[in-house]
């Protein structure tokens, strides 16, 4: 995939890109790791780096760099996470969590997004770039593997 495809306007999005969904996962990501030194999370203060949606090697790059900070930093403790739950004014909320939760929840969304971009590349006909299972759930795939079986 080319870096014009990966940020490619597509009506399948209403005009978002491939590298917009990919930008946003991996921004979630680099808030639950910068978070960690002070056992807070806001994944509404994202940098929005418009590189990561527009240079595939840069994504690949702080995808990898994710991963190796990922693989540091197993062992679960409390966090809080912070988030603005209105969009008219600034009410927010702090609640509690933990490490393993919110890198679940990541997982999940990390699937969603998944599941997006697998139709941005069917609409720009590069779907053979992924595998059968590129954003289905585990369980999903697992409920679909026992259904084969039978």
């Amino acid at each position: 995939m080319s870096d014009e495809q990966y940020a490619q306007p597509l009506a399948a999005f209403s005009g978002a890109s491939i590298g917009q969904h990919v930008r946003h996962i991996i921004e979630f990501y680099i808030c639950l790791l910068n978070g960690l030194p002070h056992k807070k999370i806001n994944y509404d203060k994202r940098e929005r780096n418009l590189q990561l949606e527009t240079d595939i090697r840069f994504a690949i790059f702080s995808i990898d760099k994710v991963r190796s900070n990922l693989l540091e930093n197993i062992k679960d403790f409390q966090i809080v996470v912070e988030s603005v739950i209105s969009p008219i004014d600034d009410f927010s909320m702090a609640i509690q969590s933990t490490f393993h939760r919110e890198l679940l929840y990541n997982l999940e969304h990390s699937i969603h997004h998944q599941a997006l971009i697998r139709i941005g590349l069917m609409e720009i006909g590069l779907q053979t770039l992924i595998d059968a299972d590129f954003g289905i759930a585990p369980s999903t795939i697992r409920h679909k593997n026992q259904l084969i079986s039978q």
